[in-house]
């Protein structure tokens, strides 16, 4: 699942929430395929975004392998400090770090 701003979605995608106005109303169901027009219609009704659905299978490949260099250059970077729990510790906070920045966070 992606969220994208309103003005970013394409016909043929498909919703992953039910999409929002600017007031909590519901104005498209999940699991709806987007048409040109429905995609107008959510612009002009100040739907701000829409969690769209992605290729799980695509998804999950590309987020185990950018997670597996996450790993890997920090391994590379903290080799010599596996003895200390504190250069350990601040490994961790990095690896949390960079992995959400890339939107990889669980």
């Amino acid at each position: 699942m992606v969220r994208l701003r309103t003005i970013e979605v394409q016909p043929g995608m498909v919703t992953a929430r039910p999409v929002q106005d600017v007031k909590g109303r519901v104005l498209c169901p999940e699991g709806r395929e987007l048409t040109a027009q429905l995609i107008t219609w959510l612009t002009d009704h100040q739907a701000a975004f829409v969690f769209v659905q992605t290729a799980e299978d695509e998804a999950e490949e590309l987020v185990g392998e950018a997670g597996d260099e996450v790993e890997a250059r920090l391994q590379l970077v903290f080799a010599a400090t596996e003895e200390s729990p504190e250069m350990q510790a601040l490994r961790d906070q990095i690896a949390a770090h960079l992995r959400n920045a890339r939107g990889l966070a669980a």
